[in-house]
């Protein structure tokens, strides 16, 4: 609570400084590059300054969308290391970012990364819009910059081929999930049960089935420690997400896909 009235009065703030030092000229253009996500799953948003006039050095930036579709539920600002993130609020017309530079301007591409949680009700096939609220930026010198921006809308569709270890499909690997990789893991073998949750089971039985995913090196119908592990690390990942990686050494890789 005390994080988001901070975050209210900084924004509040900085619009009331913006006004006293004059009236903004134009500064950036920013397009927003987002991914795709299951219902359930988490999709990021990848904020691309395509061109920084003046050099913009702090952010305002409100997007609107429906918020019973989707929250932000995490910001990531490593690809510009000279920003520094005050916080994030979510709002009933969507979310707010408020970005601080330190003492040089942000340069052109991805320079915020924000992480938004796709409602378990959203329907597969279907697109959720963001569209520009009242953003602004400022340039070192404390001048208001307008912000033009454009985001993609985020399209809600179902994994093709979702781990194994993913029993529900929603590109997240929870803890019951993970606790069932360790009943493999323990059972020593595991076989082909079309009726189970995961289509595996630990009793004797056939095995005329796909390998699991974990199941790396070689396969050989056993959950191992190293693959055990493997499984730890998509469930720690964010809000355990995971995405498809034909590079990776099982075709996936931690945490959500990436829009650049």
């Amino acid at each position: 609570m005390a994080a988001r009235y901070f975050v209210w009065l900084l924004r509040t703030g900085l619009a009331i400084f913006f006004m006293m030092v004059g009236g903004a000229v134009y500064g950036a253009d920013i397009h927003v590059v987002a991914t795709s996500a299951p219902p359930g799953g988490i999709a990021a948003l990848d904020f691309q300054l395509v061109n920084g006039n003046d050099g913009p050095s702090t952010f305002i930036i409100e997007l609107r969308f429906d918020t019973a579709k989707m929250m932000a539920v995490a910001i990531d600002s490593s690809s510009s290391p000279l920003l520094h993130i005050v916080d994030f609020q979510n709002t009933d017309n969507g979310v707010v970012v408020i970005l601080t530079g330190a003492s040089a301007p942000v340069s052109t591409g991805t320079f915020l990364t924000l992480y938004l949680e796709v409602a378990e009700e959203a329907t597969s096939g279907e697109t959720i819009a963001i569209v520009n609220g009242s953003s602004t930026a400022a340039n070192l010198g404390a001048q208001a910059l307008t912000v033009n921006l454009t985001a993609d809308s985020v399209p809600v569709a179902s994994l093709t081929q979702p781990h194994s270890a993913d029993t529900d499909g929603n590109g997240r690997i929870g803890l019951p999930e993970v606790l069932r990789v360790v009943q493999l893991y323990n059972g020593g073998a595991y076989y082909c049960d079309s009726t189970s949750e995961d289509g595996f089971t630990i009793v004797s039985g056939a095995r005329d089935c796909e390998f699991h995913n974990l199941d790396l090196g070689p396969p050989d119908w056993t959950i191992d420690l190293s693959e055990l592990l493997r499984c730890i690390q998509f469930f720690n990942a964010l809000k355990g997400a995971y995405h498809p990686e034909p590079s990776g050494e099982d075709g996936f890789a931690p945490g959500p896909a990436r829009g650049n």
